[in-house]
């Protein structure tokens, strides 16, 4: 799923990239995707946008074809609460009115059509005088989607007729209109990602949202606390903790006077990691975050699919047509259009596994189909009859009755019939004759027997060193798997990765002797690792692999301690 946040600019109906405005437009889609869109809303006031706050109001967001009408099916209309027989969608006026003549009211004589969709004029001026009486429309079987817009281009009055406008026009070919209210406060997280102890330092990790746009939040070490606005920086995150006398600061080698605690990160992820006195240590005191105070914008969050078939109609009528993305708000009932743009939707699709296909139908052959398939009787071919083969001299060569071949002569030479047999013709196979049957279970053994081949079955537990062991390779050589491999080492290691925020990833290097860059690197895992977690290695320099860990939930997840078996091919 696809996720694009769109800031609307609502008084000049367009789109900005951020808060602090400038121009954007709106994304390229795919046809067949679902799309997740969150919509912020903002009006600008003396140089400066500020959210606007539809939460309590309804939204509708559509896509498709300004001007698209349906292409098969039928409408109906009606009249006095009388409804006119069906009239199909590409009508001619006559039609339509031949259609609408049984409707009509007794006291109207008659309707005629203008073509500007349809322009229905009612033939008696005057009998609706003072009123908004008129025509009202069914889509019935229109394809695709589609309303059947009445708008009344005059009213009647004495010596006037009455007019209205009849226009098919599809719906939306992607629509939604459940909207959800985002949540406007918050959106800070403090982790742990590794406890201290004797041997290891502690370290937190902190993300801040890049919804967050204003507020602050609060760090809280054991019963002290320090505030800081949405925007600090690692350094300003570093001074500040360094306030606070449960961390403090110390003097380096130097006399230098440096915070017991390291920052570093940017744009919102920072890793915080105890150092100084507090390194290797058991960090008793609780280290959390209060995050009420951090503001975010009031987003409406929905989902637009874009594999509909009214869609994939538009497309492979026009592929190249122009699509809208439209937004519109609804605020007391009151409508209003606050965004229409072009949108693109590549409907260019090459990966089709999986597509339906025809399935396979029963086939039948005639008589004369069948018989075709039969060899006519031939005295110097085939003979039916006799069941057998003739070569160009009329000798049988074959005779399949019998299950013989014979020579040049017609005399057997060979039956098939229980098994092959030589009448009077030598083998030629081997320089003596073959008088037992081998013993053996299979061709090595059976060579063995036979005398033609002197092998002792390795006993080692693979190929590779079975093929040393009869000594077809060389021993004492690190062979490899592959082709063109030239060798595999491989190794065991214990590895921490720690807590990963949602989707964040941490590394480690192992040490694997004899690894070079380019090698193809093989992770074997533990019996239990998180659910989400996603392992992966390379060699990235000489002797060293690089495991990484991926954490591609929505939530954080601990790895813990466990072993891991790292294999390196090389290439």
């Amino acid at each position: 799923m696809s996720i694009y946040t769109l800031n609307i600019d609502i008084d000049n109906k367009k789109l900005l990239p951020a808060k602090s405005g400038g121009s954007y437009t709106l994304p390229a889609f795919s046809l067949g995707d679902t799309v997740q869109l969150r919509l912020a809303f903002l009006r600008q006031n003396s140089g400066v946008f500020n959210y606007i706050d539809y939460s309590a109001d309804s939204l509708k967001v559509g896509i498709g074809a300004t001007a698209a009408t349906p292409s098969e099916g039928e409408f109906k209309l009606t009249w006095n609460g009388v409804t006119s027989s069906a009239i199909s969608y590409n009508a001619t006026t006559s039609q339509v009115q031949t259609a609408l003549a049984s409707a009509v009211s007794t006291s109207v004589t008659g309707i005629s059509g203008v073509t500007v969709g349809w322009m229905i004029t009612m033939t008696t001026a005057g009998i609706f005088t003072g009123t908004t009486a008129g025509l009202g429309g069914s889509a019935f079987t229109l394809y695709p989607q589609s309303s059947v817009l009445i708008d009344t281009d005059r009213l009647a009055s004495a010596g006037i007729q009455m007019r209205q406008a009849v226009r098919l026009l599809q719906q939306p070919a992607a629509f939604n209109d459940s909207w959800d209210n985002s949540q406007v406060t918050g959106g800070a997280t403090l982790t742990q990602a590794q406890a201290g102890s004797g041997s290891q330092s502690a370290i937190y990790s902190l993300d801040i949202s890049n919804d967050v746009y204003s507020g602050q939040y609060t760090l809280i070490f054991g019963d002290q606390a320090v505030g800081l606005p949405y925007s600090s920086t690692a350094d300003q995150i570093q001074t500040e903790l360094s306030k606070l006398s449960g961390i403090g600061t110390y003097l380096d080698v130097n006399s230098v006077t440096r915070p017991n605690v390291n920052v570093d990160g940017a744009n919102g992820q920072y890793g915080i990691t105890f150092v100084g006195n507090l390194s290797n240590t058991n960090i008793t005191s609780a280290f959390i975050i209060n995050d009420a105070a951090l503001v975010r914008p009031p987003f409406k969050a929905g989902v637009v699919t874009l594999n509909t078939s009214a869609l994939n109609n538009l497309l492979r009528k026009d592929p190249n047509q122009d699509l809208y993305l439209e937004v519109e708000i609804s605020t007391n009932g009151n409508k209003n259009i606050v965004y229409r743009g072009i949108t693109d939707i590549d409907s260019t699709q090459i990966i089709n596994t999986g597509s339906a296909v025809p399935a396979q139908t029963a086939q039948y052959y005639t008589k004369s189909e069948i018989d075709s398939g039969f060899v006519a009787n031939s005295a110097s071919n085939v003979n039916s009859t006799a069941r057998s083969l003739n070569d160009s001299s009329s000798i049988t060569s074959l005779n399949y009755e019998s299950r013989t071949l014979n020579n040049n002569s017609g005399t057997q030479v060979v039956s098939y019939g229980t098994g092959i047999a030589f009448a009077n013709t030598p083998m030629g196979f081997f320089g003596s004759s073959v008088t037992a049957k081998p013993s053996g279970t299979n061709i090595v053994s059976g060579l063995t027997n036979l005398g033609l081949l002197s092998y002792t079955q390795p006993t080692a537990v693979n190929v590779v060193s079975g093929l040393i062991n009869t000594g077809l390779i060389a021993s004492g050589v690190s062979y490899g798997v592959l082709p063109q491999s030239p060798y595999t080492v491989t190794t065991l290691a214990s590895v921490t990765f720690g807590t990963l925020a949602a989707n964040d990833q941490h590394y480690r290097d192992v040490v694997v002797t004899g690894a070079l860059v380019n090698d193809i690197v093989l992770v074997g895992l533990p019996t239990a690792i998180s659910a989400g977690a996603i392992i992966q290695g390379v060699v990235y320099k000489t002797n060293t692999v690089c495991l990484s860990c991926v954490n591609a939930d929505s939530v954080s997840r601990d790895v813990n301690t466990a072993t891991y078996r790292i294999t390196v091919i090389g290439y």
